[in-house]
């Protein structure tokens, strides 16, 4: 890494195109409809909106390192987040696809969004869909009437937003032979108030808006524990207990005996148990089929509390894939990869996740009756690589090509398994991306100086306890006990984070209670 600070080369703002945001008055109406579907008990006090390229960063998602960005060579930058109602970071691809039940060749300008997956999954299934689904059936679609599929295939590219596609055009032939071969809702949308791997993945499962669905973020306060807590950790470790609403899955395989099968599967628990749901914990269900990555151990895991993990997975570890990928060396693209969390930023765990996908199918009764399959696979590599380099760098591209060659495997095992015309594949994105502020010329503003400014001005009476106390790019939750103190109302606190400048720029667009 030394040996290449002379090399690393300084962004010019100028020379390197960056996403559109999209019109102001958009982002804005986005914003406000999202804040209404959202607001609820474990939601923050002020709802904000930064301005076009700027993001709050959490600890973590800031540090240094370097970017091949193409044209360009190496950057030094300090990563990204995404998480906002811009339209690079709210754009997703919503693809069906399905020969002789999906026209090929279709663009759909209707707007469409992760909510209306699972009502229109129901429709499919002839079924209900879960309690408290918000979304509409999108039957345009489909063309004639079929029978309910055998098998429906979810795939989600975690932050694969139409921003990281538009970026590395021809990096994944197979996604694109996908999408021109099914229906493709064009203007499709993650419309939830941050646009995160929670939100979007429990939308995709339960259909719900988040302020019912409980889950506004990947984290929240937890005012009775006093603490930031984390959406799938509650009374054990990879919890489903904070999602207040029934997905899909959890319904159908009440519904069908437990004669569904449902696998949800991606290196996070929080996109495989967001799309899964509750597992065993939802009352007369067995366990079914969840899996996720153990960034210490290398290998896959669950909760067996709640959720099944095959024993044909139990010899996949990340460190052999990681030394066949590099030849020994742990080193790829010039970064060092020889460790179980590093690879996440790599193809390398999408190999392993790919290989571990087409295990199940292969040894699972897939598609083998007439009770629908559900299907959940999300690859978040696109997500740590994008965070860690930037969506724009080839370290992006490099892990969409990776994912494009599994995406057409595991769709070719499924409609060989169940037969083509039972099969449905679903391909979309939980989110976009944010351009790396040194391209984009936008601002980061760390959680914890925004929480220090905040507190700066409206300083507490009591040591210890501070008027705001948790943050994130959409959300700050307050004391209102200490502004009540202090005679300071949460208008008045608004009032100044709006005038809160980093850069010497506003970094703020709409500050709402």
């Amino acid at each position: 890494m030394l040996a290449l600070r002379g090399l690393l080369v300084a962004a010019t703002l100028l020379a390197t195109p960056v996403a559109d945001p999209g019109p102001a008055a958009e982002a804005e109406a986005a914003f406000l409809l999202a804040v209404k579907r959202t607001r609820g008990p474990r939601t923050g006090d002020l709802f904000t909106l930064p301005n076009p390229y700027n993001f709050v960063s959490e600890l973590g998602y800031d540090d240094e390192d370097f970017s091949h960005i193409p044209g360009r060579g190496l950057l030094r930058q300090h990563g990204t987040y995404h998480s906002t109602s811009w339209r690079y970071d709210k754009r997703v691809p919503l693809v069906f696809y399905g020969p002789g039940r999906v026209p090929a060749g279709r663009r759909l300008a209707a707007p469409a969004t992760h909510q209306d997956l699972p009502a229109t999954y129901a429709w499919l299934m002839h079924t209900l869909p879960p309690r408290d689904c918000g979304g509409r059936v999108l039957r345009e679609a489909f063309g004639a009437a079929a029978a309910p599929p055998r098998v429906i295939l979810t795939i989600v590219i975690d932050q694969g937003g139409r921003t990281l596609l538009a970026a590395h055009p021809g990096a994944y032939p197979h996604v694109a032979a996908l999408m021109a071969g099914g229906t493709d809702f064009s203007n499709a949308e993650s419309t939830a108030l941050e646009t995160e791997t929670v939100p979007g993945h429990v939308g995709i499962g339960t259909g719900s808006w988040p302020g019912k669905s409980g889950t506004a973020a990947n984290d929240f306060y937890a005012s009775g524990l006093g603490t930031k807590q984390y959406f799938f950790t509650a009374e054990t470790a990879h919890s489903p207990f904070w999602i207040e609403t029934p997905t899909l899955a959890d319904a159908w395989l009440r519904e069908t005996h437990n004669r569904a099968i449902v696998i949800g599967q991606s290196h996070a628990d929080r996109a495989a148990i967001g799309m899964v749901g509750h597992g065993s914990a939802y009352v007369g269900n067995a366990k079914p089929i969840v899996v996720f990555y153990d960034t210490h151990s290398g290998h896959l895991e669950t909760n067996p509390s709640y959720y099944a993990l095959p024993p044909y997975l139990a010899d996949l570890d990340s460190g052999a894939y990681m030394r066949k990928f590099t030849g020994g060396t742990g080193r790829w693209m010039e970064h060092d990869i020889a460790n179980a969390d590093a690879v996440r930023r790599s193809p390398v765990l999408v190999e392993l996740e790919g290989d571990a996908f087409a295990r199940m199918i292969d040894h699972e009764p897939i598609g083998q009756d007439d009770v629908c399959d559900l299907l959940y696979v999300s690859f978040k590599s696109s997500d740590a690589v994008g965070h860690h380099y930037g969506y724009e760098s080839e370290e992006a591209g490099a892990v969409l090509t990776a994912i494009d060659r599994q995406v057409d495997r595991l769709v070719k095992a499924v409609q060989a398994k169940a037969g083509a015309a039972h099969t449905l594949v679903v391909l979309t994105a939980d989110h976009g991306a944010t351009p790396l502020p040194e391209l984009s010329g936008g601002s980061r503003l760390r959680d914890t100086d925004l929480l220090a400014r905040i507190n700066q001005r409206f300083r507490s009476p009591q040591p210890g306890r501070p008027a705001a106390i948790y943050a994130t790019t959409g959300q700050i939750w307050l004391d209102r006990q200490v502004l009540a103190a202090l005679h300071v109302t949460t208008m008045q606190v608004a009032g100044f984070v709006r005038t809160i400048k980093v850069d010497g720029k506003p970094f703020y667009r709409l500050v709402v209670l």
